[in-house]
């Protein structure tokens, strides 16, 4: 009998009975003998739905390099939106990621904006004259 690994957030009913259910798009997919309902291994992930998951590594790579979605997407010949999505989703996954408290010494620095009121009729101060603080 083989064992599959398989997440918790795979399979619907959370059910530890199921059977490979053939194939989808390269991805083995499963079939629950308690709810009936099919799944594959990415079910659940941020690989979920992804179209040309072969390019995925080099992604990770990429972006691990810090490099911009510009050179992301001339790299790996995607589209800029498709490099922009699939960056969020991997960003959004890590809040499934248990927190842990902080260790060490944290620092931060303030940072100070001008508020923008450009197009607002209803000033409530005196307009701002060109290269002023």
């Amino acid at each position: 009998m083989r064992h599959w690994l398989i997440s918790s957030k795979t399979n619907f009913c959370k059910s530890l009975r199921f059977t490979r259910f053939g194939k989808d798009k390269g991805s083995f997919r499963f079939k629950c003998k308690d709810c009936n309902r099919t799944f594959t291994e990415h079910t659940g992930t941020w690989l979920a739905g992804l179209h040309k998951k072969e390019l995925v590594n080099d992604y990770l790579e990429l972006m691990y390099q810090e490099k911009s979605l510009d050179k992301i997407k001339v790299a790996l010949n995607i589209n800029k939106k498709t490099a922009f999505d699939w960056r969020h989703k991997i960003l959004l996954s890590f809040q499934d990621v248990e927190k842990k408290d902080f260790n060490g010494i944290i620092e931060s620095d303030e940072t100070f904006f001008l508020k923008s009121e450009k197009g607002n009729k209803h000033l409530k101060r005196s307009g701002r004259k060109k290269r002023t603080k």
